[in-house]
């Protein structure tokens, strides 16, 4: 699907088409098309009050999955706890990381200051994405613990914010712990959306099922809005940490020279900052391929400007 127009959002004003369009998504075994793609795309400028969407996009709701991770940190900056972390601690806090060394320690750091071990991590184990990291692992004959999982640094920040604030540390997933609460109520502050149903993601915490147009909404604000410049100054500081080598969101940080701040989502969710300017971008495939999401959102970036021809031909995004 190529759409070449724009639906009307019933939520914005909008008053003049944008281009921003979902490229024509297929794979090809050599020069024969094998597989289709099609999906969704929103753009919104909440102080602008624009939000411009592919066919369907404005209708659409899905889970946020890991692209909600930067919200998820919400409470601790809110609270002033994260200036008890380094920039480099709460960076790997919003990360979906390939278990390198190097996150690990960071995760471990986090978990020293609050005075946890490993096992307070529900997230569960699995091995780390990262290569280099999972053959050691291998080699020295040792197990992957919850450390290595590409959420733990999402859960040791909940664990901290719980011990700087007092509260139990068995219960943090749960939907009504009062840190789940102050999420939230973070998400219900920035996208302007009250009901958000839950579900369980994968490493075990809830996920938030949103219009994906409130997705776009809530990186605008992510992107600008000051309540959250501690967490868009870590992440664009330190994109190697909130992914890892060769991962989409981290090379867009990269390639941007931090003008933009991306953060993926499993199954086909991938969101955009524009940093300074108020601009979101959300998109979601639907049939999940995270291969072709990655490939599908740089060439948006590209048409929409974002990407400056020199990001645009540097050799990791191809």
């Amino acid at each position: 699907m190529s759409p070449s127009f724009l639906e009307q959002s019933e939520l914005l004003v909008t008053a003049t088409r944008h281009p921003v369009q979902l490229p024509e998504l297929s794979t090809r075994r050599e020069s024969l098309i094998e597989n289709r793609h099609w999906g969704w795309v929103a753009l919104a400028k909440p102080l602008q009050r624009r939000l411009y969407c592919t066919p369907g996009a404005g209708q659409l709701a899905t889970f946020f999955r890991s692209s909600a991770k930067p919200f998820q940190a919400f409470p601790l900056v809110a609270a002033g706890c994260a200036d008890q972390l380094s920039t480099e601690e709460l960076a790997v806090i919003c990360a979906s990381h390939t278990g390198s060394e190097r996150h690990i320690a960071l995760v471990q750091q986090i978990l020293g200051k609050a005075n946890l071990t490993p096992d307070a991590l529900q997230c569960g184990p699995h091995p780390p994405l990262d290569d280099e990291a999972r053959q050691k692992l291998r080699e020295q004959g040792v197990s992957p613990t919850s450390v290595h999982n590409n959420c733990s640094g999402k859960h040791a920040g909940m664990l901290f914010y719980c011990r700087a604030a007092g509260l139990d540390t068995t219960s943090y997933l749960n939907p009504k712990h009062p840190l789940q609460q102050c999420i939230i109520e973070g998400l219900r502050r920035f996208s302007g959306v009250q009901e958000i149903p839950l579900a369980v993601d994968g490493c075990g915490a809830p996920v938030f099922y949103l219009p994906l147009s409130a997705m776009a909404t809530l990186y605008a604000h992510l992107g600008s809005e000051a309540a959250l410049a501690p967490i868009r100054q870590a992440m664009t500081a330190y994109p190697e940490l909130v992914g890892g080598e060769g991962r989409v969101d981290t090379v867009i940080m990269q390639v941007s020279r931090g003008q933009l701040l991306a953060k993926v989502g499993a199954d086909g969710v991938l969101c955009v900052s524009r940093v300074g300017q108020g601009e979101g971008l959300a998109v979601k495939l639907a049939d999940g391929s995270n291969t072709v999401r990655d490939l599908a959102v740089v060439a948006i970036l590209h048409r929409l400007g974002w990407l400056d021809e020199i990001a645009w031909q540097d050799t990791r995004l191809q």
